[in-house]
């Protein structure tokens, strides 16, 4: 998974694929960086006269609602085919999560 993933970034990156407010999983970037531009967006508007409006979401277990078949049809708009797109195909077939807190388990199906 981690050799799928420097490739991936890699071929993202290079190719200019990845928005540029993109933080998460990008190296040199992250949450704080994200806090960080935001928060001067924010002064540079309100600097130039400008009306400032903020929309926050909860994106938690965000990954677990993502459809696969989206997920695909997203890599392949990103030009991801063939042996590579198979490999995050079969990836994403029948995989089951364990998840234990305190000796209580809960086991989910990921679709």
């Amino acid at each position: 998974e981690r050799i799928v993933y420097i490739q991936l970034l890699q071929y993202l990156e290079t190719n200019q694929l990845l928005d540029k407010e993109q933080h998460g999983f990008r190296p040199g970037k992250s949450t704080i960086t994200a806090g960080i531009e935001f928060v001067e967006n924010i002064i540079n508007s309100i600097d130039k006269g400008e009306k400032v409006i903020g929309v926050f979401l909860d994106l938690s277990r965000a990954f677990d609602s993502v459809s696969h078949c989206e997920l695909l049809s997203s890599l392949k708009k990103l030009r991801i085919l063939g042996k590579e797109l198979r490999w995050f195909a079969s990836y994403l077939e029948n995989r089951e999560q364990f998840v234990e807190i305190n000796y209580i388990a809960e086991r989910n199906n990921a679709k």
